[in-house]
């Protein structure tokens, strides 16, 4: 079973390191090995993103990265590749501030009453 991930963006990534994360970002320059890309977070902050299967065609648009947080950096999981230029960037960083910021977020019913 999976553990769960927090949802961050760039400049939450040093308050994550060595936890598991998701984080979106566009694809701004792949290594010509293929053994990582570096990308541009939805807040513009540079992450380099080492892959642990290389990437063996031109790629572009934007990704979703699932791995372990160095600090500065994503060790990858996984990733799924979008092409589509429209993301919500302010969107999606209020997501991320919302989930960071309100505790229990997914709580659904009071400890008191037996609920989880």
């Amino acid at each position: 079973m999976e553990s769960g991930r927090d949802i961050i963006n760039g400049a939450m990534l040093p308050r994550f390191a060595n936890k598991n994360v998701n984080i979106f970002g566009k694809i701004v320059d792949v290594d010509p090995n293929g053994s990582f890309v570096q990308i541009k977070t939805t807040d513009d902050v540079q992450v380099k993103v080492n892959l642990q299967h290389p990437i063996n065609r031109q790629t572009s648009g934007w990704i979703e990265v699932q791995g372990i947080c160095t600090g500065r950096g994503i060790n990858a999981s996984d990733i799924n590749m979008f092409e589509n230029e429209n993301f919500d960037c302010k969107s999606h960083n209020e997501l991320c501030v919302l989930l960071q910021t309100v505790p229990n977020i997914w709580k659904t019913s009071n400890q008191d009453d037996g609920g989880y």
